[in-house]
C-alpha cells in the first residue's frame, strides 16, 4: 500500500466528469480507496495502510433498477477487480432521484426500496459508503443551523441504510470562517452521537473548496477526517499546484490533508484534460 501522501498526490491527476446520476453514461471512472485504520499512519511513514477498492455508483445504469441490485453488488463483490464496498449517494437507495422537502432538511427514504438495498448488502458482503449531500443537491440553504440538522437527518438515515462510512459535501463555500468552524465543531459532535466515522469531501461549492479552509478546518480540529477529491481544487484554482508561488504553501497543506484522509476518490486523466470521457477511448 502506498502511504497516505503518495495516493493522493496521485489524485491531483485525475477527476471525474460532473453529470447527473440519471444521465451520465460514462463507464465508471472514480474509485475510492479507504484505509481500514482510520488513523495510525502518516504521510511521512509509520504503520503500513490496509487500502480497499471501492466501486461508486455514479454512472451504473444498473443501480437504477432496484431489482438489479443484488445482482450487481454480488457481480461486483465477485468480479476480477476485487472491491470492498460500494459508495453511493442516500437518496440513490432510498429515491431514486436528488428529491428534497423542507429546503433540503427532511430527507425521506421509501421502506421497499431501503429493505432491498439492505438485503443486497448483505446478500454481497459489501460494506457501504454513504455519500451524504447537506441541505441538498442543489444546496438549498446557507444557515449553519440548517447544514447540521440536515447532516444529522441524513446520517442517521445512512446509519439505518447500513453505511459503514459516511462521505459528506459540507456547507456551502461563501461561509465565513467562524461559519465553517461553528459547522465542523457540530459535525464532529454529531460524529459521536450517530456513531459513524464521516470523512468530509474537499468539493467544489462546499466548505472545503479551497485549500485555505480545508487547512483552516484541520489547524482548529485535528480529528477531522477527510476525503481527499483534490481535483475539485485543481478544477476551482486552475493548476496543479506546481505554480513557483505554491512551493512554499502546497508542501504543507497536502501533507496535514494526506494525515487527515481516511478515502479518496481516484480518476483517469491525460495531459489535456483532469477526466477522460471514456478510459477505453484511443
Amino acid at each position: 500500500c502506498q502511504p497516505r501522501g503518495a495516493r493522493i498526490q496521485s489524485v491531483l491527476s485525475v477527476h471525474r466528469a460532473r453529470a447527473s446520476y440519471r444521465t451520465m453514461r460514462a463507464p465508471m471512472l472514480a474509485l475510492a480507496f479507504i484505509a481500514s485504520r482510520l488513523r495510525g499512519a502518516s504521510a511521512e511513514g509509520g504503520a503500513p495502510i490496509n487500502a480497499q477498492l471501492i466501486r461508486t455508483t455514479w454512472g451504473v445504469p444498473e443501480f437504477e433498477h432496484p431489482s438489479r441490485w443484488k445482482e450487481w453488488m454480488l457481480a461486483t463483490a465477485n468480479g476480477p477487480i476485487a472491491y470492498a464496498g460500494i459508495e453511493a449517494p442516500t437518496w440513490v437507495p432510498c429515491l431514486g432521484a436528488p428529491i428534497y422537502e423542507s429546503r433540503g432538511l427532511a430527507h425521506g427514504c421509501n421502506a421497499t426500496r431501503a429493505a432491498l438495498f439492505r438485503d443486497a448488502l448483505a446478500a454481497s458482503s459489501l460494506f457501504y459508503v454513504a455519500q451524504i449531500h447537506v441541505c441538498g443537491v442543489p444546496i438549498q440553504s446557507a444557515s449553519v443551523e440548517d447544514a447540521l440538522s440536515s447532516l444529522e437527518a441524513q446520517a442517521n438515515l445512512a446509519k439505518d441504510l447500513g453505511a459503514s462510512l459516511l462521505n459528506v459535501h459540507d456547507g456551502v463555500d461563501i461561509w465565513s470562517d467562524d461559519d465553517v468552524l461553528a459547522y465542523f465543531k457540530g459535525a464532529l459532535e454529531i460524529e459521536r452521537k450517530v456513531g459513524l466515522p464521516m470523512a468530509h469531501e474537499t468539493h467544489r461549492t462546499r466548505a472545503l473548496a479551497t485549500p485555505r479552509t480545508t487547512l483552516l478546518v484541520l489547524d482548529a480540529f485535528p480529528e477531522v477526517k477527510l476525503t481527499a477529491d483534490l481535483s475539485h481544487w485543481v478544477i476551482a484554482a486552475e493548476r496543479a499546484f506546481d505554480f513557483p508561488s505554491d512551493a512554499v504553501w502546497w508542501p504543507p497543506v497536502l501533507a496535514a490533508v494526506a494525515n487527515a484522509t481516511v478515502l479518496t476518490h481516484s480518476r483517469v486523466g491525460s495531459a489535456e484534460a483532469i477526466q477522460v470521457n471514456d478510459p477505453s477511448a484511443p
